[in-house]
């Protein structure tokens, strides 16, 4: 005969598990709320631009859950909506501090003509020269100014076939394939595998480095198994080109 503490707790699991079932069979309306709260401050952040690959992911989970609320698969779709709203929010962040990026590179605004001080004239006569010797100083003309140097890359699109090695030999980037450790320490977070990158991606470049940073790179690049050493190699010095 069954004790009346073994019904109340069969009881007891039985109603916990009706509650779970009935929580799974609702529509995740919380869950939803989050994750396109989520995309919509992604987009405020300018991710599709600044961090596309994030941000396609993201959309592209939101879209599969809400396929899988359509068809009432609600406890796979909740799973789903927690994961797009995590990359909605990656998305946001790595756009941030590419607009920050972008906003630390702008030139200094030149001033216009107008706000330049005009040069004071002396009107006091020097003995032995003439008023119509007197040399006046006139402001330099704004198409005399050299524009400033174009900002440094400090962003890559990786394009269908590229490699990091490809990349790094590129004049525009380092124009010496060896560096090509830098890019992947640069960009860990989104690179598992160095010999594998994807179209789409946009890699930091790493700028302002010291003789001891190209160094250590071009030295595990020798060490490393990722490219072989024979299609890695340094550009001939321009001694070794005079005298080829």
């Amino acid at each position: 005969m069954t004790s009346p503490v073994s019904t109340m707790r069969f009881l007891v699991l039985l109603t916990f598990q009706l509650l779970m079932l009935s929580a799974c069979a609702s529509i995740p309306q919380t869950e939803l709320r989050i994750a396109q709260t989520a995309l919509e401050d992604a987009i405020a952040a300018e991710a599709p631009r600044l961090a596309p690959f994030d941000y396609q992911h993201a959309e592209e989970t939101l879209n599969e859950a809400k396929g899988l609320i359509a068809d009432q698969r609600y406890m796979t779709a909740r799973h789903l909506l927690t994961l797009a709203a995590s990359r909605a929010l990656l998305a946001r962040e790595r756009a941030s501090t590419h607009q920050d990026q972008e906003e630390s590179l702008q030139p200094p605004e030149k001033t216009s003509p107008s706000q330049e001080k005009a040069p004071v004239r002396s009107h006091s006569k020097k003995p032995g020269v003439r008023p119509s010797e007197v040399k006046t100083t006139h402001p330099s003309s704004p198409s005399s100014v050299e524009p400033p140097p174009p900002p440094p890359l400090t962003l890559y699109h990786v394009r269908e076939g590229e490699t990091l090695q490809s990349i790094a030999s590129q004049q525009k980037v380092y124009g010496d394939s060896l560096l090509w450790p830098l890019l992947y320490k640069a960009n860990r977070d989104q690179i598992k595998d160095p010999s594998h990158i994807y179209p789409g991606q946009e890699l930091m470049i790493p700028r302002d480095l010291s003789d001891s940073d190209l160094s250590e790179a071009k030295e595990t690049a020798r060490s490393s198994t990722t490219f072989p050493l024979e299609r890695a190699t340094e550009p001939p010095s321009p001694a070794i080109e005079t005298a080829l």
